[in-house]
């Protein structure tokens, strides 16, 4: 692999207690490697730990334990200003897009609120970058003065990642983007993060459970079991032959459909 554009090492988590809660290591010990232009699938069952690592990965929950180098720099170390100039070049996407998009304001609203707290645009030249914006991930102008609950599921999740490119990251974080959705309209989401990602030459973190969307988006797989890391390898490799019990137990519990009888 090339330079590695996001580097992981040993990451830890650990959620104390609360109340009748005992405390939690959520994950541990984390090691990855992301390239610039490539993407990254974390897999694995769900409560194994997957969007902790997105969150930790990003500075966006402290860490316990380990670093974290993005382009060369140790964001661990960071304080709060450097940070937030730095996490203009990684940006997440979530699940569920309703969550993430303040329901008052409106579409263009909402795409132009990066472009504001980053410094990149104001005024008119904010106008213009969220048109360029919003066409650019398949919407139309007249969907800029419409509000969250008017769109529908895609159509959320477009300005999610409308949203999520303004301030021209590097890499993307999409946690379950597309689960949510039904298969048509992932279908179209993930064409359009292709499309994206050629044309920008951004990075993924690809989270996913769901091992078909693996195939077709990642070139490297990570899979998780209970907060570890239990192996990594090529997408080819992965499903060719996994070599983790628990990577063989995932796969096993792909349903297989059966061969169309040809007369």
């Amino acid at each position: 692999m090339t330079t590695p554009l996001l580097t992981v090492r040993d990451l830890a988590v650990r959620y104390p207690a609360r109340g009748a809660r005992p405390a939690t290591q959520a994950i541990d010990g984390i090691t990855f490697e992301i390239a610039a232009g490539e993407t990254l699938a974390l897999v694995g069952g769900s409560g194994c730990g997957k969007s902790t690592v997105a969150r930790a990965a990003l500075r966006l929950l402290e860490p316990d334990a380990g670093h974290i180098v993005f382009a060369g720099i140790d964001i661990g170390t960071l304080a709060a200003g450097p940070l937030r100039a730095l996490r203009r070049r990684m940006q997440l996407v979530m699940q569920d897009a309703s969550t993430a998009l303040t329901p008052w304001m409106t579409v263009g609203a909402l795409v132009a609120e990066p472009l504001e707290i980053h410094n990149i645009a104001v005024g008119a030249a904010a106008d213009h970058a969220v048109r360029l914006l919003i066409d650019d991930v398949g919407l139309s102008a007249e969907f800029l003065e419409r509000l969250p609950h008017e769109l529908s599921g895609g159509q959320r999740q477009r300005v999610a990642i409308a949203r999520a490119l303004a301030s021209g990251p590097e890499l993307l974080v999409l946690d379950e983007a597309v689960s949510a959705l039904d298969v048509v309209v992932q279908h179209e989401i993930l064409t359009l993060l292709e499309r994206l990602q050629r044309d920008r030459g951004l990075a993924c973190l690809f989270i996913t459970h769901n091992l078909a969307l693996v195939q077709r988006m990642a070139s490297r797989v990570a899979v998780m079991q209970g907060g570890r890391l239990v192996e990594t390898a090529s997408t080819v490799e992965f499903f060719l032959g996994p070599a983790h019990p628990y990577s063989r137990e995932l796969l096993d519990a792909v349903p297989s459909y059966p061969q169309p009888i040809i007369p």
